[in-house]
């Protein structure tokens, strides 16, 4: 975590079992942005089997909030994919 001009930045790697996992869980958290008035950034990056956020926030009440759900969120996917398996295709390709 660092701090410039009042900007917090904390990344974050997150490494799952097979890049497939990353891939699916990117792609569902990829749509979640974050709200304006919260006036935290997050950056998503999908490098192999691990994924890697960026936050960037003036507030660090805001900032904890937003890495929260972050992690909350990768909890409920993960939790998805064992409840219904591991994906069967090796690419996601419904875009």
């Amino acid at each position: 975590m660092s701090s410039i001009d009042n900007v917090t930045t904390l990344d974050i790697e997150v490494p799952f079992e097979n890049s497939r996992v990353a891939e699916v869980v990117y792609h569902t958290l990829q749509v979640d942005t974050e709200p304006k008035r919260g006036g935290t950034r997050k950056n998503l990056v999908l490098e192999g089997n691990k994924l890697i956020a960026k936050f960037h926030g003036s507030n660090l009440s805001s900032l904890r909030t937003s890495v929260n759900s972050f992690f909350d969120n990768i909890h409920l996917i993960t939790e998805t994919i064992q409840l219904v398996g591991q994906p069967l295709s090796e690419s996601y390709s419904h875009f």
